[in-house]
C-alpha cells in the first residue's frame, strides 16, 4: 500500500498483518480523494477506526492542516505510529496525533480539548454496529466544523446508513464490496 498523490505521494505505507484490519484499496482512496476535492486543503482531519492510518495520511499528503488518528487495536495503532515515525520524522508541524482509545472514549476527549473537524473518516469493522453510535457521538459532542464532511466505508451489505441531524446524505458510491456513503453538515437529514 502507498500513498497516492501530495507531497508524500508513491510513499509506501506499513499495513497491520492479520484479519482484524481491511486497509482501504488504492482505487477506492483514489476515488474517494477524487470526490472530497479541495474540501482536504487546510482541513482538520478525524481518521477514526484508522486501521494502517492510510486514509488520514493521503488526507495529510494532499494538504490538509492536522489529522487525528483513532485506533484501539494495539497492532494497528502500532502501525499507524510507525506510518507517521517513517513519513515525517518529527518534521510536521502540527504532528499528526494518534489516539490508541475506542471511540466511544477518544471523541469526548477531543471535545474536551475543543478540536473541531472539516473531514471524518469512519472504517470501522463492518459487521461491529459502530455507525449510528459514533455519528450520533460526532453531531452531540459538536466535534463537526459547518460544512463538514463525513465519510462513511462499509460493506456492500450494510443497507443505508443514515446520519442524525444536522448531517444529511451527500453521496454514496460502490467500489466492489466496499461502499462509501458521505454526509455534510449543516444540511437537511436523510428521511
Amino acid at each position: 500500500m502507498r500513498i497516492i498523490a501530495g507531497e508524500l505521494g508513491g510513499r509506501r505505507l506499513q499495513t497491520p498483518k492479520g484479519e482484524n484490519t481491511r486497509p482501504t484499496t488504492d482505487r477506492v482512496r483514489e476515488a474517494l480523494f477524487s470526490i472530497l476535492g479541495d474540501h482536504v486543503q487546510e482541513a482538520a482531519v478525524l481518521d477514526c477506526f484508522a486501521g494502517s492510518g492510510a486514509l488520514g495520511l493521503e488526507a495529510w499528503s494532499r494538504g490538509a492542516k492536522s489529522v487525528v488518528f483513532v485506533e484501539p487495536d494495539r497492532h494497528a495503532a502500532a502501525c499507524v505510529q510507525a506510518n507517521i515515525d517513517a513519513l515525517f520524522k518529527g518534521e510536521a508541524s502540527p504532528a499528526p496525533t494518534l489516539l490508541k482509545l475506542t471511540a466511544e472514549r477518544a471523541l469526548p476527549k477531543l471535545a474536551k480539548q475543543g478540536l473541531r473537524f472539516d473531514l471524518v473518516f469512519m472504517d470501522p469493522p463492518y459487521d461491529a454496529n459502530l455507525y449510528t453510535p459514533t455519528l450520533l457521538a460526532l453531531t452531540a459532542l459538536h466535534l463537526l466544523n459547518p460544512g463538514a464532511i463525513v465519510v462513511c466505508e462499509h460493506g456492500r451489505k450494510a443497507g443505508v446508513i443514515c446520519a442524525p441531524s444536522p448531517l444529511a446524505l451527500l453521496d454514496t458510491r460502490g467500489y466492489g464490496d466496499t461502499h462509501l456513503t458521505l454526509f455534510k453538515e449543516g444540511s437537511e437529514p436523510c428521511a
